[in-house]
């Protein structure tokens, strides 16, 4: 049988071989009302219009999916009594996965999401085990027959085991690897702890701000520009194990600060040259870099 329209009378059921035309829903084992609740059981439901709609069975085929199609909005209404406490609920296998509260608040691994998305992972990590993080949310971009996958992963847990405080830990990761448009990125760049601890190329930072470069790297520090114009650059260059704090004015040669590890201290101009040494010995040069005594000045004019 199916369901026809009767205008603005109940709808009815009848044969499907007396109706010519029109829409109809044909239901597999399925009954109406008076209040025109369908009830569906298993069969075989076919398509009306634009609509799909099966459970049970599709087409002929077995399915325990629920399938809706439709050429412009399909509405979900939950809350038939208006009084504004249901929620849109995703179960597998009896337990849920996400719900859609009244509010608009989604939950994903909880029941009472706060916010606008709240999702729960596994719990933190226990006092004695090992200081940990799970990736919570990732972002991906497709790859290409050139380039693979880029990738960004927010991964949250401790940053220290033991204690019952949760010593919350948030690690930024960005995919670097190449072989693979699926694996989830890898490469922490930066760190922060819920003790103020900020690490950039670390996830132990031991200060409130710790930066740790590339041990290949020639030169790691930190560039302070305006627009394009560098102004200040802190850096440590391995090759000759010194520091540098260098200012830049304007178009010119940089004014310098050297320490060098277990070495002097230089205050140097443009073009690099030495304009005041500190010497290990405590002697001090002016216009010299190898003073001879505690105050040893250099100098055509005074």
């Amino acid at each position: 049988q199916i369901l026809k329209s009767n205008g603005n009378a109940s709808p009815t059921w009848v044969a499907a071989s007396t109706v010519i035309g029109g829409p109809y829903l044909p239901l597999a084992g399925g009954t109406m009302d008076a209040s025109a609740n369908i009830n569906m059981n298993s069969g075989t439901l076919s398509s009306v219009d634009s609509i799909d709609f099966g459970i049970g069975q599709l087409n002929g085929v077995s399915t325990s999916n629920l399938i809706l199609k439709s050429l412009g909005d399909i509405t979900y209404n939950v809350d038939s009594n208006n009084n504004g406490n249901s929620s849109h609920i995703f179960q597998e296998s009896g337990s849920e996965l996400m719900r859609i509260r009244y509010d608009g608040n989604v939950g994903i691994g909880t029941t009472s999401p706060l916010v606008k998305l709240q999702v729960y992972g596994n719990p933190m990590p226990a006092a004695a085990d090992a200081a940990s993080v799970e990736d919570m949310l990732t972002l991906y971009r497709n790859g290409s027959s050139t380039v693979w996958a880029g990738g960004a992963s927010l991964s949250l847990g401790r940053y220290s085991a033991g204690g019952s405080s949760p010593k919350s830990r948030l690690d930024f990761k960005l995919k670097a690897a190449a072989g693979s448009n699926t694996a989830l990125p890898e490469l922490t760049v930066m760190t922060m702890n819920s003790d103020g601890r900020v690490g950039i190329g670390t996830n132990l930072p031991s200060a409130p701000l710790e930066i740790a470069g590339d041990a290949s790297a020639t030169d790691t520090g930190i560039t302070i520009k305006n627009g394009s114009a560098t102004r200040l650059r802190l850096f440590h260059d391995d090759n000759v194990a010194a520091s540098y704090l260098t200012s830049y004015r304007g178009v010119g040669a940089a004014q310098r600060l050297i320490i060098e590890s277990g070495n002097d201290l230089n205050l140097s101009g443009g073009g690099g040259s030495a304009h005041m040494v500190i010497k290990t010995s405590g002697n001090v040069g002016i216009g010299t870099t190898n003073p001879a005594y505690k105050l040893d000045v250099n100098s055509s004019a005074f």
